[in-house]
């Protein structure tokens, strides 16, 4: 085995400035936003008739398309807002990591999260210290540039600050969990698009009568799942998870509009040109009831099935 190469000298500290200038020029909510109104003028409005992709012109080519059946817009909401939903989760964890703790230069410390299992460590980590009072105060700081409710704005009630406090812990909860739970899907979808997505039907009936059934949009990966926690053996499976397109959509909403808060939070305590305004809080009760219903599509809301294995 080749012995790992060793990291890159730090960059110092004289260089701070001029980079974290340069990081806050760039614009993460920007692209997400962006990203979430493709997929809305691709599949349209719900209770109306969908749109007809039209011809395109783009640079020196004219592009078009055939109409698409229902089905295939289907699939495309099924598909492109669970990948969405999960870039909008990891972009959110990724940024916040780079800026805890009042990280001196963001930029590098976003960089070394690339690094072979850091953020995955660093993810786990901060799910286990959502708890934790040191941390509550560094998410409020980072993602208001205030850790009171008088600080953030004098007209500020301690139930609003209290309810934001609780919506952005279940909102970096949720993150987390998606993230690390939900990742065959999205690595299936990244790495050669190896997934299947459709409306798929679920029945379990016992010998008395009773039983359940559900059907409903989902997505299905061939996976390696862990099967022994102690030897860490895994087997191949069928795994699906069930799904609910607008819900990931919304949730999806909800996070670009934090990561425009952390990010204009970050601009203000470094000096820069930034809008205060886009510095909201959240609602405990709306983000509770979202991760709620992401949750509960179904009496089901992930299924495995064993293949033959040698």
């Amino acid at each position: 085995m080749k012995p790992k190469p060793p990291p890159p000298p730090d960059i110092h500290a004289s260089a701070f400035a001029d980079l974290n200038r340069d990081f806050y020029r760039a614009e993460p909510a920007e692209y997400l936003d962006n990203r979430l109104w493709s997929l809305l003028t691709m599949i349209g409005e719900t209770g109306r008739p969908r749109p007809a992709r039209q011809r395109r012109r783009y640079g020196e080519r004219t592009y078009s398309w055939t109409s698409d059946p229902e089905e295939v817009r289907d699939r495309y909401a099924a598909l492109e807002s669970t990948v969405l939903l999960h870039h909008a989760c990891e972009a959110l964890l990724r940024l916040y990591l780079a800026h805890a703790f009042a990280e001196p230069c963001p930029w590098l410390a976003i960089s070394k999260l690339r690094g072979p299992g850091v953020f995955p460590s660093a993810t786990d980590l901060l799910r286990e210290d959502l708890r934790n009072p040191k941390r509550v105060t560094d998410l409020l700081l980072t993602f208001t540039a205030s850790k009171t409710a008088a600080e953030f704005n004098p007209a500020c009630t301690a139930e609003a600050w209290e309810s934001h406090e609780k919506g952005l812990i279940a909102l970096i909860r949720y993150a987390a969990r998606t993230v690390r739970e939900d990742a065959p899907f999205y690595n299936s979808a990244k790495h050669g698009l190896a997934i299947l997505a459709g409306p798929m039907m679920f029945s379990l009936t016992a010998e008395d009568g009773s039983g359940f059934s559900q059907a409903g949009p989902t997505l299905e990966v061939l996976d390696a799942e862990l099967v022994d926690k102690a030897t860490k053996a895994r087997e191949w499976r069928r795994s699906a998870r069930w799904l609910d397109p607008p819900v990931a959509v919304e949730i999806a909403a909800a996070i670009v509009k934090v990561i425009q808060s952390l990010w204009d939070a970050a601009r203000l305590r470094n000096g820069l040109p930034c809008e205060p305004r886009r510095i909201v809080l959240l609602d405990a009760a709306q983000i509770e009831g979202l991760v709620l219903r992401a949750n509960s599509s179904g009496p089901l809301t992930r299924t495995s099935f064993n293949i033959p294995h040698v």
